[in-house]
This record gives structure tokens, sequence and C-alpha cells, in this order.
């Protein structure tokens, strides 16, 4: 996996040396997330990382950091969902994209979100579970017996 690069920092983040990531570093993170949520129409993670220079992998550890961090997040993923659901009734766009989309980007940790399975429970009378078949055979007599 290759180290997020930013830009003028040479130090390597962790146990090889003391963290870029500093509070300041964040708090211009937030600056530049929200600039880059309100100058697009449909903000996207990997791309803000990419014009950054860090990873896309490095959100959860900096936004357990900064709650800052954590609510311009929330924002742009809101903005993007926003986008989403104008684009899928539209019918502008490829409704079958904008449901992956939604349903792979769009979960939220309290298990509330977009699915795309249905749960089927099957049960017997009175909510009993069902009964495993039966299956009985007849003893076969030598005569039927195939050859």
């Amino acid at each position: 996996m290759t180290k997020p690069i930013v830009e003028g920092e040479t130090q390597k983040p962790g146990p090889d040396g003391a963290s870029k990531y500093t509070p300041e570093f964040i708090a211009q993170l937030v600056g530049k997330l929200r600039d880059y949520t309100n100058s697009v129409s449909y903000p996207i993670w990997a791309e803000f990382c990419y014009k950054n220079r860090i990873t896309r992998g490095l959100r959860k550890h900096l936004t357990d950091q900064s709650p800052e961090l954590l609510d311009a997040y929330e924002e742009m993923m809101a903005k993007q969902e926003g986008f989403l659901h104008r684009a899928g009734v539209s019918g502008k766009t490829n409704s079958g994209f904008v449901k992956f989309i939604l349903i792979n980007n769009h979960k939220k940790d309290d298990g509330a979100g977009y699915r795309d399975k249905t749960d089927h429970e099957l049960s017997g009378p009175g909510g009993a579970p069902l009964a495993p078949p039966q299956i009985i055979f007849e003893d076969v007599k030598e005569k039927d017996a195939p050859q």
C-alpha cells in the first residue's frame, strides 16, 4: 500500500516519525473539503483525495481525530446523495448506476441506508419452525427391484 503523500512533507506518520497529520493539517483539510464540496455539483471523495494528495483510506483515521472533518465529510456525502436522488428520478441518467452508488457508498452506521436485499422468513403454523420433510421408503420387493 502506498503511503499518503502531502506536498512539502517528508515525515512518515506513526512509529517512524512524527505524524504529519497534525491538528493544523486537519483543519486545513476541513476547509479544503468544504471548499471542494461547494465548488462542484457532484463531490467525489476519491477526487478530493487525489487533488489533495492523500489516500482515500485515510478518512477513517482522520475523522476519528477530528469531528469537524467528519462533519465536512458527511456534508459532502449528503450533497452527493441529494444529487443522486435528483439524477435518479429525472430519467436523464443510468438508474442502475445511481442505485449501485447509493447502495455501496451511502451505508449508514446504524444499519439504515440502501439495500439490494430482501429478507424472507418462513415459519410453520403459529410461527413455529418448519418441520423437515419426512421421506418414507416402502419396502421394495425383490420382484420389483431392477435387474
